[in-house]
């Protein structure tokens, strides 16, 4: 892939994620910034995310690939020394529209290929009536689809533990296809840690 978009950074340190990727000089704390301070503040303040950006510069840096990769941040780029209010904070509600819009800009425009790393319920085609916002918002999903039909793939990792049972999936790790199968008719729930997976 030309880029990896993680949900799990703010844009406004893209230069730092830039040049940490790419091999430069970037301090553990500073670095730190782009997935402490994004929308859901230390939602992403787990060695697991912090881990993508140190193996796309270390895969960078021994030129693993034919050409190197980039990290992009997909939260909007705000700034919370700046947000006292509500209002403030208005502006940058719109997370799935600013996720798509960064891969529409960065990845399709320019004809890259992309990963794209987000909570299932942005990877959502269809989200469930019991789920959706009131009034309903698009996911980064939809957004992509509804511009680029069949450009996205998804992939949706399931609970073991039920999920492989449900899919009729062997030992993990496990792929099944859903799409253009019976399994695209099932429900699947996996909104929560306690997820379960049913045929119902």
């Amino acid at each position: 892939v030309d880029d990896v978009v993680v949900e799990s950074g703010n844009a406004r340190f893209q230069p730092l994620v830039d040049s940490y990727v790419f091999g430069g000089d970037v301090s553990e704390a500073s670095l730190a910034n782009a997935w402490r301070e994004t929308a859901v503040p230390l939602a992403w303040n787990s060695p697991l995310y912090r881990q993508v950006f140190v193996t796309l510069r270390d895969i960078n840096r021994a030129h693993l690939c034919p050409k190197s990769s980039r990290v992009l941040l997909g939260d909007p780029p705000l700034d919370w020394s700046k947000i006292h209010s509500k209002d403030d904070y208005a502006p940058w509600t719109d997370r799935d529209g600013h996720y798509a819009s960064v891969v529409e800009r960065e990845v399709l425009a320019k004809g890259h290929r992309a990963l794209l790393i987000a909570g299932e319920y942005h990877a959502m085609k269809t989200v469930p009536k019991d789920l959706q916002d009131d009034p309903p918002s698009m996911t980064v999903a939809q957004i992509i689809e509804r511009d680029h039909p069949g450009a996205l793939f998804s992939l949706v990792s399931v609970p073991q533990r039920n999920g492989a049972r449900a899919l009729d999936m062997g030992k993990a790790p496990a792929f099944a296809l859903v799409h253009g199968t019976p399994r695209e008719d099932r429900s699947y729930q996996f909104v929560d840690w306690d997820s379960t997976v049913s045929r119902e």
